[in-house]
């Protein structure tokens, strides 16, 4: 919707196509931009109708001329209707450059213009047409960079994110991703203007507001700042810590050699206390988890009263098989400090066969190994590990 309420309009597109080939000489505004883009038919119109009175063949300068002007007004209809060509797309037009340097080439090689021949004329002439082009060239609305590195990074990062599979999530992007200001827009498409850039010394808050109403949302960064001074003028571990103090879950960190990725959940909208551990922490958990691609996704949250509390605790998580009881898979999580931990947790398990499973967990010190005994809310049974859920593979 976005971008359809910041779509140029026809003579609006034809007014910036002549700013930029100009190199910024020519600034048509209206009415003179609306006059020229009404009679820009008009030479085909003719020069059809030329064409049918007169009996001599066509050269390549008419079909070239032809193949411009049709490709324009086609490149111009798509747009009415699509509502596609914003300002910082104008650059999709530079399809129009090609045919339009033969055509130039044709009208230096006829006899009458035999002056522009001398090689002050051909310098002259070379240096216009690269001043015409060079926003399609280097910076400016029309950049549109292109490099292993930028296709590599929009592949993997695309990928990854695309396997989640949400449509109302946050990418909030580091722009030193990326060779040109204009290349998030090729490789974060996905998320159409759910986007945010990521700057230095960004604060929390903002980005915040803007996922107000957003299932996930991505942090994307460049591995090579993993560690280095630099990652600490984009403030990551205060997003991060500032996401989780609001109860969202910050549950999969993925990178590769260029690109590094944090996702994190939304708060439960429901989830409900189920076990009381000593009178000293209570977990909360929704009453369904996530299956999905072979992983099993395990949210939950502990709350205490007592700020260092949590800190000194880890969750274990086992994956029992209901027939034999024996457990299958396990995952340890630690909790961290606060008076309330979101617990995001994903257990791989693929290689499980069909079958009914439990999902059991035991909160414990991590120094000592002692586990605390808790009392399940709904059943009112006590014990030092407790079924959470269940699930079936199929």
């Amino acid at each position: 919707g976005g971008l359809h309420q910041r779509a140029l309009r026809y003579p609006e597109i034809v007014s910036q196509l002549v700013l930029h080939l100009s190199d910024g000489l020519l600034d048509l505004r209206r009415p003179f931009s609306t006059l020229l883009a009404l009679a820009l038919p008009l030479p085909l119109l003719i020069a059809g109708w030329r064409s049918r009175r007169g009996r001599q063949a066509h050269g390549a300068a008419w079909y070239l001329s032809l193949t411009c002007t049709l490709l324009l007004l086609l490149l111009l209809v798509v747009n009415e209707w699509l509502q596609v060509l914003g300002e910082t797309r104008i650059r999709y037009l530079a399809t129009l450059w090609p045919p339009a340097v033969l055509l130039i080439s044709l009208a230096l090689l006829h006899p009458k213009r035999a002056l522009l021949r001398p090689p002050g004329g051909l310098a002259l002439v070379a240096l216009m047409v690269f001043l015409g082009t060079s926003d399609y060239l280097g910076e400016g609305v029309l950049a549109r960079a292109w490099s292993w590195r930028a296709s590599r990074v929009s592949i993997a990062a695309t990928r990854t994110i695309a396997t989640e599979g949400s449509t109302d999530g946050l990418l909030v992007a580091d722009m030193g991703l990326f060779e040109a200001d204009r290349v998030y827009e090729f490789y974060t498409g996905a998320y159409g203007d759910h986007r945010v850039i990521l700057e230095q010394k960004m604060p929390s808050i903002d980005i915040l507001e803007r996922a107000q109403g957003r299932d996930r949302v991505w942090i994307m960064l460049r591995s090579s700042l993993l560690g280095s001074p630099k990652e600490d003028f984009l403030n990551v571990h205060a997003h991060l810590e500032r996401f989780r103090q609001e109860g969202w879950f910050h549950c999969r960190s993925w990178r590769d050699s260029e690109v590094a990725l944090e996702l994190l959940l939304a708060p439960l909208s429901k989830a409900r206390d189920r076990l009381q551990f000593e009178s000293a922490a209570t977990l909360l958990a929704p009453d369904e988890l996530l299956l999905r691609d072979g992983r099993l996704l395990l949210r939950a949250g502990l709350h205490s009263d007592d700020k260092t509390f949590l800190d000194r605790h880890s969750l274990a998580i086992h994956i029992i098989d209901s027939r034999s009881g024996e457990r299958v898979a396990q995952a340890d999580t630690g909790v961290g400090p606060g008076t309330y931990v979101p617990l995001c947790r994903e257990i791989d398990i693929s290689a499980l066969p069909p079958g009914d499973y439990e999902v059991r967990v035991a909160l414990y010190d991590w120094q000592t190994g002692a586990r605390l005994s808790a009392r399940d809310l709904e059943t009112g049974e006590y014990g030092d590990i407790h079924v959470l859920h269940y699930f079936r593979i199929d």
